[in-house]
This record gives structure tokens, sequence and C-alpha cells, in this order.
């Protein structure tokens, strides 16, 4: 990493990355988990919360929002730290008039 990572816990991710690559993973000042890429530019640095593993996967919830109101949410599961194009996924549709 050019820089150190903002905070003792946190995910440093690309601004336009998807699908799991160029992510860092610190917890309480060790790196976990670290994946590569083709993504380079601008980052972003996130909290890292050790959130709980339900049958050995670690859930994570993601929302679509659309003018400011939510739209549609995915959950996607993974064994690892990072979830990828190959995790499990869920999607939910969120039904209201924009």
């Amino acid at each position: 990493l050019d820089a150190p990572l903002a905070g003792p816990s946190s995910v440093r991710k690309p601004v336009h990355g998807r699908e799991g690559c160029n992510i860092t993973i610190r917890h309480e000042g060790d790196i976990i988990a670290t994946t590569s890429g083709p993504y380079e530019g601008r980052f972003v640095e996130q909290g890292f919360v050790n959130a709980p593993r339900h049958d050995e996967c670690l859930p994570l919830l993601c929302v679509w929002m659309i003018e400011g109101k939510p739209a549609g949410l995915g959950i996607r599961e993974e064994h690892g730290w990072v979830t990828r194009n190959h995790s499990r996924f869920t999607p939910h549709f969120i039904a209201h008039e924009f």
C-alpha cells in the first residue's frame, strides 16, 4: 500500500472496482485479506466490522438506491472475507413509485 489504512480495522477498495478486486482488509492492525486485480486510481476506505458468520459463511447486505430511495437488496455469501462474482447471491426487489 502506498499509504497506511485509516484506523486499526478498515477496508480499502477501488472507487470504481467490482467483483472483489483490489481489496485490502485490516483488522486490529493486521492485514487479514488482500485481493489482486486490474483497478488503479482512487480508493476509498471504510470501517471494518467483524460480522458474525452463519453456517461458516459471511453474509453481506448490499442496498441499491434510486433517487435516495431503496430499490433493491442483494445478499451475498462467501466463506472468505471478500465476496466475488462467484459468491452466492440472492436479489430482492423493493417495489414503490419513484
